[in-house]
């Protein structure tokens, strides 16, 4: 597939009863652009590999899998920098894990015109809706903007991770994604340091249309994971401030008042965690991150607080 403009990478780790739909998000593009999609199972145990093949058996100029025999993440492996960069043939490259989807057969379509047509665009995004963990649905989203816009650095940066736009919404440059220096990272985080990097090289452009799902906490998710136990999410998150002051360096300091903010916000969540609820509300930043999703986030917050 030489002529292939767009890699797409998917991760997958036991999501057999997520990765159809996945797959069938890839599959069902409708696009006159060339694309890949690079599968990665990192040797799941739940029938995972099974599903992957037959659509890769169905599919073979779309579907590009990758099957491990023994877990790399486990062995701290970069999935990415040792399998995935080596394979993706695109000018552009866009991201859906094995537990989120797309659902706009239009999605390519729409971000490779924008991106084709805007040589200063680095980084196209879109909204993305909330689902539970059995795909019902939320009636929630990543972003209440209806409008279609460009985000600065400031506010990529204050917003963090999944603030403004989800993993499974980016369409970027791939060139100046190998571009990025090796020390521009996050322990654990991957989307939020790239679109930091991202917004750094070009314009960060968003689309309100709903063009993929987000599942909450699915089953062997990181977030999931990490939520089971309070020390191991509070030492993540004082890992990820120290981060945060590394990438304030690196940027020469011209974004300090924001990588503060996105402290800030840091802190509000380790404060959630603790239950600190009197903490947060005298505080006008943490207030504000408490109230800035609406009010039915808020109220279930506070409910997690006081009933836990």
């Amino acid at each position: 597939m030489d002529d292939c403009i767009l890699s797409v990478y998917c991760l997958a780790f036991n999501h057999s009863k997520y990765i159809k739909k996945t797959l069938e998000g890839f599959v069902n593009q409708k696009t006159k652009y060339r694309y890949e999609v690079i599968v990665h199972d990192d040797a799941s145990t739940d029938g995972t590999p099974e599903i992957i093949k037959r659509y890769a058996d169905q599919y073979p100029e779309i579907i590009k899998p990758i099957f491990q025999k023994e877990n790399q993440y486990s062995k701290k492996i970069s999935i990415y920098l040792t399998y995935i960069k080596p394979l993706i043939k695109g000018k552009y490259t866009a991201i859906c894990e094995g537990d989120d989807y797309w659902c706009d057969d239009s999605k390519i379509e729409k971000q490779l015109d924008y991106m084709e047509n805007h040589p200063e665009c680095s980084l196209c995004v879109h909204n993305t809706e909330l689902i539970n963990e059995d795909g019902t649905c939320r009636h929630e989203f990543i972003t209440s903007k209806k409008i279609e816009t460009d985000y600065s650095i400031e506010e990529i940066i204050e917003a963090g991770g999944s603030g403004l736009f989800h993993t499974s919404s980016f369409l970027y440059r791939t060139e100046l994604r190998n571009q990025r220096p090796k020390n521009f990272y996050m322990h654990r985080i991957g989307d939020y340091p790239l679109a930091i990097y991202l917004s750094m090289k070009g314009k960060v452009h968003y689309f309100p249309q709903i063009m993929s799902k987000y599942r909450i906490a699915s089953k062997n998710s990181w977030t999931k994971n990490l939520s089971k136990s309070k020390d191991s999410f509070i030492e993540a998150k004082l890992t990820s401030i120290k981060d945060l002051k590394r990438l304030d360096e690196l940027t020469d300091h011209k974004y300090t008042s924001s990588f503060d903010l996105a402290e800030r916000r840091v802190e509000y969540q380790i404060l959630v965690k603790r239950k600190k609820l009197w903490d947060i509300l005298c505080k006008k930043d943490y207030k504000r991150f408490l109230f800035e999703k609406g009010l039915k986030r808020s109220i279930r917050t506070i409910g997690g607080i006081i009933l836990k």
